[in-house]
């Protein structure tokens, strides 16, 4: 849904939400807790083995990409989201837009390589096996 909007902002949670489906389900079950940290520790596993992306460069630009969400989803001013944009290095939200698009595409490509019962969001550990491989 995401590619298809026009609004920055209703794109930017499509693509949030989109991320939160993969990154905090654990084993097969949605994590209850931790979720802005689960959410940006999983992305870096994930993106630094699929991608050129550094593991702490992930690590930034999707806590950016959380707290940016959050900020627009609970209310926050133009200032916050700003803030958290520039924690990722995003100088706009069409920036992080395309990064989530982007970073999806790569993450999904790789995941869909493997078979579904080997990925980390299923096997027991998979996110910590991803991150310490």
């Amino acid at each position: 849904m995401g590619r298809q909007r026009n609004d920055l902002v209703d794109k930017l949670v499509d693509y949030v939400i989109a991320w939160e489906a993969l990154l905090l389900t654990q084993e097969g079950h949605a994590l209850a807790q931790e979720l802005s940290y689960r959410f940006a520790v999983n992305a870096s596993a994930l993106l630094s083995t699929c991608s050129n992306l550094k593991p702490l460069d992930a690590l930034a630009k999707f806590k950016a990409a959380y707290s940016t969400r959050s900020a627009i989803v609970h209310g926050g001013g133009d200032r916050e989201r700003d803030k958290a944009l520039a924690g990722g290095g995003f100088a706009s939200a069409q920036d992080l837009c395309t990064f989530l698009e982007d970073s999806f595409r790569q993450g999904v490509f790789w995941l869909a390589s493997r078979k579904p019962a080997d990925r980390p969001y299923r096997v027991k550990g998979g996110w910590e096996t991803l991150l310490w491989s």
